[in-house]
């Protein structure tokens, strides 16, 4: 009996133990909590439409990580609870040398894009890619960021079409989506 209750205090004491800090850490920024965003599943012709720009290129560099502040929209709030509270979401900005632009504004070969990196696999220096982005410079998660291999492979990774095309072929894949918009 007397073993229960010294285990019993013990357990106690450790919850209570663990609840402090935890309670400190929340409050000094000691306790990151990690998201996971959610992006619709686009098939390779819907991201194709919704993208307003598709660049093919390479990384030239990147910035240092930052937290951006986005506004809460409080329209559906009847109590406006969250009036002035913001997201916050952490950011890279990348750098990347266009080497053909495949949908956008003309006049963009050759030019500096930036990317904002944010829930997707770092890129790095040197890395080839093709991004599908939207006006922000944001993609669709991992499905908008198409890494190309040093032999012009490409991976697609969209839930209806998880192929693996020579860069070319892609492109002139992407070009007849664009032409029966």
């Amino acid at each position: 009996m007397k073993k229960k209750v010294i285990l019993s205090a013990a357990f106690l004491l450790l919850c209570i133990a663990a609840a402090l800090y935890l309670s400190y850490a929340m409050h000094h920024g000691k306790f990151a909590i990690q998201e996971q965003a959610t992006y619709p599943a686009f098939s390779l012709e819907e991201m194709t439409d919704q993208a307003s720009q598709i660049v093919y290129g390479t990384v030239v560099g990147r910035e240092k990580t930052k937290t951006i502040k986005i506004p809460v929209n409080t329209g559906f709030d009847t109590d406006d609870t969250n009036q002035g509270k913001f997201l916050e979401e952490t950011v890279t900005e990348v750098k990347i040398q266009v080497e053909e632009l495949i949908k956008g504004a003309a006049n963009q070969e050759n030019a500096i894009v930036t990317y904002n990196e944010s829930g997707v696999r770092a890129l790095h220096k040197g890395d080839k890619v093709v991004l599908f982005l939207n006006e922000a410079g944001f993609t669709w998660g991992e499905q908008g960021v198409l890494r190309v291999t040093e032999d012009n492979r490409i991976t697609t990774n969209n839930y209806d079409d998880e192929k693996t095309y020579n860069l070319s072929r892609f492109i002139e894949k992407i070009q007849k989506f664009k032409s029966s918009e």
